[in-house]
């Protein structure tokens, strides 16, 4: 597997988690033996970062509706965040 298929599998399944809200834990078990790899920590907070690389990612594969979904999640993670913050 190249690096940009590594990558690219990665990413997908991150906005498998983050979009269409499977549970990164069943992914891994269900997988055989193939290894499942994601391009952000599955057991931490999501973070605008995160959610920015995601989006540059999709935007060089030209997947421009996978960017619009992540940016409406990254833009409510924005919002959350400045509300705590005051």
């Amino acid at each position: 597997m190249t690096m940009h298929e590594t990558l690219h599998d990665a990413m997908l399944n991150s906005y498998k988690v983050i979009v269409e809200k499977k549970d990164p834990y069943i992914m891994i078990e269900s997988s055989e033996d193939r290894e499942i790899i994601f391009a952000h920590h599955i057991d931490k907070t999501l973070t605008p970062e995160d959610i920015d690389l995601m989006i540059a990612w999709w935007e060089e594969e030209e997947e421009y509706e996978m960017c619009g979904q992540l940016l409406k999640i990254g833009n409510g993670i924005k919002r959350l965040s400045k509300r705590n913050r005051t």
